[in-house]
Order: C-alpha cells, then structure tokens, then sequence
C-alpha cells in the first residue's frame, strides 16, 4: 500500500521499487496499490521505499490439480 500523503508520486515509488529489485506488474493509482514480485531477500529495501505504507508477503501460490496431467 501508498502512503496516501504520497499517492500523487506513484510513478516515482514504482520506479524505486522496481529499482531495488521489485518486477512491477500492476499500478492502481485510484487505491494506491501496487502489485508485483520480488525475491524475499529484497524485503527490507523494499519497506524503505519512501511512500510505502506496508508491504504484504502473499507466497507463492500454485493451482490446484496435477502438473502431469
């Protein structure tokens, strides 16, 4: 989540995410949310981005069923 103080530099905290080492896949200006992956290592630069008001670790998530098939 954007620090809604922050919410009008989006475009410069997508940039700094992306630089500390986060793929960006979405930006939702209206909600101040951005969304992507990074390697779990990256996590603490990632919380000091200015603007950055919480980070949520989601996993890794896998579909349900069998690969083999």
């Amino acid at each position: 989540m954007i620090d809604r103080a922050k919410r009008d530099k989006i475009a410069d905290i997508v940039d700094a995410l992306t630089h500390v080492g986060m793929t960006v896949e979405r930006k939702l200006d209206s909600i101040g949310l951005i969304t992507g992956h990074a390697d779990g290592q990256s996590i603490p630069e990632l919380e000091c981005v200015d603007g950055v008001a919480s980070l949520r670790d989601e996993g890794v998530m896998y579909a349900i069923g069998n690969p083999e098939e």
